[in-house]
Formats: structure tokens, sequence, C-alpha cells
């Protein structure tokens, strides 16, 4: 076919798959780059201004030191919790490549954290590119024989060091999926390799009934691979045939037909070996697994439910468009993988156990085009794919376990372990940073094997969750420590540093994180939660010293339980006591925390102060008395929900008057100081000033 060559602004995407094809790890110096943190603190007024972002940026990575230099925003994502961007850096708008700064800014505009990929260079870049031309000719001359649905080619720098060349960026989609980016020099020659598929292993709507693999015949067998339990060629058997689960899934009816078409997922026919989707004129999907439209329903239900799943987390934009699916694909290789563009594409093997009838091979690729949705154009350096590859393994343990526990630790349970790979595992003793290989398969279980211990503490949903929140920070030549700290960031931003002890224990325990939080107690950090007192049911009571933390500026201040409490995230919250209890604060500081608590006992006892007419109060009119016995000096303060005082009053006369007239509307306290005794009051105002 004929081949269009256009010039384009191109960003490195990333293609992903479940097993290891024709890319080896990459000794590159490009892939062997490490991103550097920025640790800026600043607060963006919103709406967030990209210009203004841009232009922070520019000066504390440095940009606007080098005439010539500018940035352009190319991503920007949403997650639940936080806005995340991409700024591209241009040398007079020509990119360079990989060459991107990241920053993650919470939704009160307070930036969470910076990764640059920018270095700056020697010498001015010279201006002369490589023919765009020589793209053409670089193509036939590697594949002859190969026909191509897209080429896109355009000018580029790569700088490695200090020094900085122009290239010619090639990016090519043939039509047996091959799908890679050269960077040519002058001669056309390939500096540069960069595969974007990622592998596998090394080298109208209505509701049908289904059966399905849940997730594998061996899980929910309780056996291991061999004799009956064998793929035999994809041979029918009673005993694996009595493992698929009756399921229900949302389909199309299509006029008179039922098509597994729906919002997420849809079963097509896009590689070789030509195998048509699977289609039914009942609304019944029940085939035997040497059926080719068994594997059809199987990667779609659990794609499809895959997502409802994510969306149930809270991420309703995350790969929730419809990504095309073929079950028998790759002309029948041992492999599978995932292909971004528009839509994405998923592909399945047929070699040895048929890669689409075992649901963790489904999920882990699936979990490749919800990485590349999180965070676009950041599959690059070792440990960033490696990291890829890794998020999918443990999605994929996580889906298993959460279905049955049998052998959960085999990633690829039923397609591998076996005669035709050996799978991986999400169990491991390897610790980093010394067991890594700098290969991208063989050291996923560093960091899957981590989330798997963290499930098993926090739950499947708080582990799942804060995966994906934290992808949408990810950024390339990010590292598993990188990938740790956004980690623990997901849990302030979502769960306000609730899981930060479990997500320590064993993340230190891996070595994914360093055991500093001793360094930073010793520094000086240090929070008081108060005197304990005596109090009278119902009396309101301000907690925490003054001020409650010291010594270092803490990120946050959090109180536990939540109970009783006006606020939970500031200093002195004021608590409404009716029973004994016990309440800790936790003062964190770069994810380390200290903590104190203080008890709450109470104890029956009469009032001697009184309010009277409290309707006027809550209906902002003037008229609400207090009374306390006469000649005794009180000292009357009203404090908001947040400790703000609002008024204070001195007096011995017994009695004042409280209006609520120009007073927002909400819960307030007065506190009454006698000459032995303090005594609260609750009031609340539910209409607003005036």
């Amino acid at each position: 076919m004929p081949w269009l060559i256009a010039i384009l602004m191109v960003i490195t995407s990333v293609v992903s798959a479940q097993k290891q094809g024709h890319n080896e790890p990459g000794t590159h110096p490009l892939d062997l780059k490490l991103a550097k943190a920025l640790t800026p603190r600043t607060q963006f007024q919103l709406p967030l201004s990209e210009e203004r972002i841009g232009d922070w940026l520019s000066q504390i990575a440095g940009t606007n030191q080098i005439p010539g230099t500018s940035l352009l925003m190319v991503e920007r994502t949403e997650s639940p919790a936080a806005t995340h961007f991409q700024f591209q850096v241009q040398y007079h708008d020509v990119f360079i490549y990989r060459s991107l700064i990241y920053v993650n800014i919470n939704k009160s505009g307070k930036v969470l954290s910076v990764y640059s990929n920018f270095q700056p260079w020697r010498e001015i870049m010279p201006t002369t590119f490589p023919d765009k031309h020589l793209a053409n000719v670089f193509l036939s001359k590697r594949f002859p024989n190969e026909e191509w649905q897209e080429v896109i080619a355009n000018e580029q720098y790569m700088c490695l060091d200090d020094e900085c060349r122009p290239v010619i960026l090639v990016r090519a989609l043939s039509t047996t999926y091959i799908y890679k980016e050269w960077l040519l020099d002058h001669s056309g020659e390939a500096i540069y390799e960069y595969d974007l598929n990622r592998y596998v292993r090394p080298p109208s709507d209505s509701t049908v009934q289904a059966k399905v693999f849940l997730p594998d015949p061996l899980s929910t067998s309780g056996k291991t691979y061999g004799g009956e339990y064998a793929d035999n060629d994809d041979a029918d058997h009673v005993a694996l045939n009595g493992q698929r689960k009756d399921i229900s899934v949302q389909v199309t009816l299509d006029i008179d037909t039922f098509r597994l078409i729906g919002p997420y997922v849809a079963i097509t026919e896009f590689s070789i070996p030509a195998s048509p989707p699977a289609r039914s004129a009942v609304p019944v999907f029940d085939f035997n697994r040497s059926d080719n439209r068994f594997e059809d329903i199987n990667a779609y239900y659990h794609v499809h439910t895959c997502q409802l799943y994510v969306q149930s987390l809270g991420f309703t934009n995350l790969r929730n468009g419809v990504t095309n699916i073929d079950t028998h694909a790759l002309n029948g290789s041992d492999n599978s993988q995932f292909t971004p563009g528009n839509p994405p594409r998923l592909f399945f093997g047929d070699g040895g156990v048929d890669d689409a009838e075992d649901a963790d091979v489904v999920i882990h690729e699936y979990g490749h085009a919800l990485s590349q949705d999180a965070s676009p154009n950041t599959n690059f350096g070792v440990e960033r794919q490696s990291l890829d590859e890794a998020n999918g393994d443990y999605l994929a343990a996580s889906w298993s376990r959460n279905l049955v526990t049998f052998g959960w630790e085999n990633v690829f349970s039923w397609d591998g372990h076996n005669e035709y790979w050996s799978g991986r595992t999400a169990v491991s003793n390897k610790h980093y940073p010394e067991d890594l290989k700098q290969n991208l398969y063989t050291d996923t279980d560093i960091w899957s094997a981590t989330l798997m211990q963290i499930w098993g503490e926090a739950g499947r949903e708080v582990t799942d969750r804060l995966l994906l929140q934290s992808m949408y920070s990810y950024f390339g030549n990010m590292t598993m420590h990188d990938a740790a700290v956004l980690y623990v960031q997901a849990d302030s931003m979502l769960y306000n540093g609730s899981h930060y002890g479990v997500l320590y224990k064993y993340f230190t325990k891996r070595g994914l994180l360093p055991d500093t939080c001793n360094q930073v107690q010793s520094s000086g950090l240090w929070v008081d939660a108060g005197p304990e007192e005596i109090l009278c049911p119902g009396k309101a009571i301000k907690l925490g010293a003054n001020p409650t933390s010291g010594g270092l500026v803490a990120d946050s201040v959090v109180w536990e339980p939540a109970v009783g409490l006006s606020c939970r995230e500031c200093s002195n919250p004021v608590a409404l006591t009716f029973s004994n209890i016990t309440y800790t604060v936790s003062a964190y500081h770069s994810g380390c925390s200290v903590t104190d608590s203080v008890r709450m006992e109470v104890e029956d006892c009469e009032r001697v102060t009184v309010l009277l007419n409290t309707e006027a109060f809550q209906l902002g009119k003037e008229g609400t008395i207090l009374k306390w016995p006469i000649d005794d000096v009180a000292t009357i303060v009203l404090y908001n929900a947040q400790g703000k005082k609002m008024g204070i009053w001195f007096s011995k006369s017994g009695e004042v008057s409280i209006s609520s007239v120009h007073l927002p509307a909400g819960l307030y306290l007065i506190e009454v100081n006698l000459q032995d005794k303090k005594e609260v009051h609750k009031l609340i105002k539910i209409v607003p000033d005036r």
C-alpha cells in the first residue's frame, strides 16, 4: 500500500503486552536515563492556568535560562484527587526527544510533585535536519515485505549528556502490527530504535447469559497443570469444560443478533488468523473451550467487568471508551499485546494455551491500556517499563485473588507455569535495588509482590485504588522508588494518609522507600494532643496544644477517630464528648509521621449556665440569652466549627444576649469560663447571613 508520511507533532507513546517479544530490555543510554524529582512548594489559584503553570515550570526546571527554549503543554489528565500535566521541552519550536516535565497538582491547587527529564545542553544546537524522506528509504531497506498503515516523521533533537543532535523521529505501524519508532541521522541510519509493543513474556444494550473461566480452570478446581487439566491442543475435556462458570453481561442486540460489542469492549477481527467474532441469535453465549467463540466471550466479560470495577473505585474517565479485542491474533503466536491508538487494541495469541482463556492475561493486557490512559506517552526507561509490566501482573493477581484464593500468586496461572512458558509470580523475596537485573520482565515481582503484601492488609479496593490514582502521576525514566513515593502520595490524597503505616512497612522492608522516619523524628518533628480532661456529657472542648505540632513544618495534621470532631485535618478541632474516648493526632512530614494521644473521660455533672430562646439563633435573629449565677464573673467566647473566635464577652451581670444576625450558617460553640468551672453549649444557625 502507498506510504503516507505525515509531518506531525509526535510524543512517545507505548503499546504493551504480557510476554516479552522482540524488544529486549533497553541498554541504550536513552533508556537508562532517570528523571529528576524537583521539590519546590507552591499553590496555584483555581481554576488552574496552563500558562501560569508552564511559566513557573520553566523557572524551576531552568529551561528559561536557555534562549530559544520553551514549554508546550501536551497532556492534561484529571484523576479523582488531582490534575496531572505534561509539558514538552522545545528548542525554537522543535521537540527535544523525551524531554518532558511532569507536574501533579491536587484539587485545591497545591503542587504535589514535579519530575523532569530536561537536561541542559552545552552548545547551540545545529539547525540542519536530516531529510524526512529518509524514512521511506529506511523502511524499504529494513522491512522490504511490509505494508504500512501509518508512517509519521518529524524533526526532533536527541540529547544525551550535554550534547544534542538533529534527527528525524519515525514512527510506523505496519499491517502486521509492527509498531516501532526510530531516530534517524543524516545518513538515514537508525541511531535509536524503540518497540512500542509490550509483550507478555520474554521474546442497543442487552444482557446475555454466558459461561466463562473465573479466572481459570486451575484456580477454580484447585489443581495444578497436567493430566486432564492440560491444554492438549485446545481439546475439550469434561474436567476443563466443567470449570466454566455462569455469568451475565451486557452486549449489543443488533436487530435480531446479539454481538459482543458494548460501551467498553468490542470483539473484532483485525489480526490473522481470521476468526469471525462470536455472535448469537439467542441471548446465550455458551461455548466449549475448543470453540473459538469461547475466548471471545471470556475476554469480553473480564475486560467489561474490570472497567465497571475501575469506575466503582471513582475512576470514571480511565479507559472508559471502547477497546477493540481480537482473541485469535498475531498469526497464532504464543503472545499477547496492547496497542494504543484510535481505537486501542488488545491482541491475544493462540500458541500454547489460548491466551484469552486466562483472565490473568486479559487483565494484565488491559492494565497496559489503563496505564496508557492514566499517563500517556510515559512508558520509557527500563524501570518505568518494568513497572508497567509489574502493575499488569499485580492487577491480574488482585483480580484472580478476589475470585478464588488458590494459586493467586501464580501470575498467568493457566497460560503459563506449564510446558509452554514459566509464567511469573506475585510473591518474591527480592530486595530493591540490589536484585534489579535491568530487565523489564524479570524485575516485575519486586513491585507486584510488594503491592500484594499491602493487599493482604489494606484489602483489594484500597490497594487497587491507590495504584490507579498513583498511575496518573507516572513519568518517563521513573524508578520503582518513585512509584512508591507516588503511591504514598495517593494515600494522602484519597485517604488522608490513613494507610501510611502499612505502606511504609512493606515499602521500607522491600527497599523501595528509605527508612528515613527515624531521621525526621530525631530532627525535631513533634506533636502534642493536649492535656487529658474530665468532662460533662456533651461538653465541647478544643483538642491539641498551642501549637499542636512543631520542630519541622508538618505537611499535614490528622486526628483519629473522626467521631465528635469539628474537623479531622486541622490543628485544634473541637470535640463534642458523650462517652470516654481517646483521640490520636498524627503529624506528617515527607511521608513520615509522629503521633500523640489524649484521653477524654466523661462524668455526669450539673450545669450552672443555661441558654434560652436558641430558636432565635437558628433563624438568624437576636434574642438568644445566656444566663449564669449573678455576680460570678464570666468570660464567654463564641467559636465556629473550625475553632475560630467569632465573639467574646466579659461580664458579671449574669446574662448576655447572643445574636447570629451577621454570622454564616453553621455550627457554633459557646464556651463559658467561670471562676471555678467551664461549660460549653452548642448552637446551630440554619439560615444564611443577611
